[in-house]
């Protein structure tokens, strides 16, 4: 990066910034409507985000941030098992408050990204009580079988079928 940014600034018509606090140092009236010129302008920086924090482009006209997805990133993983022991597959891991998920594969192991050490983590699973345990706390999860489970279930393919049909 460090030597990447003064040749751009070179090349470029504009001046590139690069300072791992540079969100906290200006106040670059970033508003979330970025135009078109603006991201075909920014593409080759998305791919540099990934090796570094924070980066800054300023032209005469506009002056736009790229940060990263979020300042801190962390994989979870961990097993879910039963009352007995055995791993539960198919069991959705999602951090609360975020749009992540992922499932439990057959032998009931997960691994996730989360935004945060104090993250908290959803386990649902049909049939089982849902529970919510903190990151520090998921390298083995125990869910119950829930009072609620279904005693039978229907699966009816591309048809109509009445429920006196069912019955």
């Amino acid at each position: 990066m460090q030597s990447f940014v003064p040749r751009s600034n070179r090349i470029a018509k504009g001046l590139f910034l690069y300072n791992c606090r540079i969100k906290h140092l200006l106040n670059l009236n970033y508003t979330p409507m970025v135009k078109k010129s603006h991201l075909i302008l920014l593409t080759p920086l998305s791919i540099l985000s990934l090796a570094a924090p924070i980066y800054g482009v300023a032209n005469p006209r506009n002056l736009v941030a790229i940060t990263s997805l979020s300042p801190f990133q962390q994989v979870v993983s961990g097993k879910v098992i039963d009352e007995t022991g055995k791993p539960i597959s198919g069991v959705t891991i999602s951090e609360k408050g975020k749009a992540a998920a992922t499932t439990t594969n057959q032998d009931g192991i997960f691994s996730l990204n989360v935004s945060s050490k104090s993250a908290i983590l959803t386990f649902n699973s049909i049939g089982f009580t849902a529970k919510e345990v903190p990151v520090s706390q998921a390298a083995q999860i125990t869910l119950t079988k829930s009072e609620d489970v279904l005693d039978e279930v229907v699966v009816v393919g591309y048809g109509k079928q009445k429920k006196s049909d069912l019955t």
